[in-house]
């Protein structure tokens, strides 16, 4: 048995030409009974769409999430008292252009993981830093609008990963 507080917060704006939007969000799981869990978990995002005009838009993005490693994880460590945190910051920044039915849209993105250490049951601690990365993306999309609450698109995009350390724990040159 255990029990799950959470709090959420949204917040948009209200502008009559470009839009912002926050969220925000928390939540403990702690035991009552049963197997120890204490587990805390939360983030916030923000969001601002820009209209440039001549049928231009520009969005920026940015984002924080920390949670503990899930102990399904296949990179979990056995026999740990404490999990590794997890930071995730990421951004993004896109431009968009209507041109008749046609939309035609760029989005960069990034996101950057880091990973606190482990402690194991005899108070050992396991460095995790060969898991903190660096991922790159880059999304083309074009879509076509068939109605105006339908417009069905194609979207690509590809990116890289790169971890901080040039090999891992196992001497694997995951980049």
């Amino acid at each position: 048995t255990y029990s799950e507080t959470g709090l959420r917060l949204d917040a948009v704006s209200d502008w009559s030409r470009h839009s912002a939007t926050l969220s925000a969000d928390g939540n403990w799981r702690k035991s009552l009974s049963g197997e120890r869990i204490d587990e805390v978990e939360g983030g916030a995002n923000g969001e601002l769409r820009l209209d440039l005009g001549y049928d231009f838009d520009a969005s920026l993005a940015a984002g924080y999430r920390v949670r503990e490693e899930s102990a399904s994880s296949p990179s979990a460590i056995a026999g740990v008292d404490k999990r590794p945190l997890r930071h995730i910051l990421t951004g993004s920044a896109g431009l968009s252009r209507d041109a008749g039915r046609l939309r035609f849209g760029v989005t960069g993105d990034l996101s950057r993981s880091t990973y606190g250490d482990a402690t194991l049951t005899d108070g050992t601690k396991i460095s995790q830093g060969d898991r903190d990365s660096t991922l790159a993306t880059a999304r083309l999309r074009i879509g076509y609008e068939v109605s105006p609450a339908l417009r069905p698109f194609v979207e690509g995009e590809a990116g890289r990963r790169s971890y901080d350390e040039k090999h891992d724990s196992a001497g694997y040159a995951r980049s």
